[in-house]
């Protein structure tokens, strides 16, 4: 819910047609109902280089070369995938390649998250990292934004500890557990001014807003 929250007030800068970069089982295209298209791209590693795989809107590749020629995309989104990017300023030239100027990038990517999907979660990015990034890669970054506060990091280690630890009992306590720390951790960061100010330096993932160069 964070990010549907945070995603809202960009939707229309997202239209025509649109790639979602990593997008799994696409949980977020019922947020862009106004593009034209909407493509869907996913890591297969069992692919070759240069072999595709497409079923329905969804195209599968191996994480070289994407398969879409220059100039064919009007906004890329990429929702909680940069994490696990293993080369990130391949994939950022590629997503250039293939977006036409001016192309909207919007992405989110955890900063206090457990590790996940092991071995294969590589980094975490400040804001500061993101503007970075954003100016060696040829973005114009326009907006970086926070999201979830210091309770929802806490609670997100936490269940992160029991549900993944080594007693089935407690494995199976982190389910009783979820729905009320959630409910809890929502509680407290609307009650807690100083928990949700823009400035915060802990907080679950990091909204980035960019355009591609004209």
């Amino acid at each position: 819910k964070n990010i549907e929250q945070a995603i809202a007030p960009f939707q229309p800068l997202v239209h025509g047609n649109m790639l979602d970069f990593g997008c799994g089982s696409m949980p977020y295209k019922h947020c862009f109902p106004h593009v034209s298209t909407y493509t869907g791209l996913e890591l297969d590693r069992s692919l070759t280089e240069g072999k595709t795989i497409q079923k329905e809107n969804i195209y599968f590749y191996n994480g070289s070369r994407l398969p879409f020629p220059d100039n064919t995309f009007d906004a890329i989104v990429s929702f909680q995938v940069l994490e696990h990017v293993q080369n990130v300023k391949h994939s950022i030239a590629e997503l250039k390649r293939i977006s036409k100027p001016g192309a909207i990038l919007l992405l989110t990517a955890p900063l206090l998250w457990p590790e996940h999907e092991t071995p294969h979660d590589y980094r975490r990015f400040t804001r500061w990292g993101y503007q970075r990034r954003c100016a060696e890669c040829g973005l114009e970054g326009k907006h970086i934004q926070p999201l979830g506060t210091i309770y929802d990091v806490l609670i997100v280690f936490f269940l992160d500890y029991v549900s993944t630890h080594r007693s089935p009992l407690m494995r199976m306590l982190s389910r009783l557990l979820a729905p009320g720390c959630n409910a809890l951790a929502v509680l407290l960061g609307r009650m807690d001014r100083w928990a949700r100010r823009y400035d915060r330096f802990s907080y679950l993932d990091a909204l980035v807003v960019a355009s591609m160069p004209l």
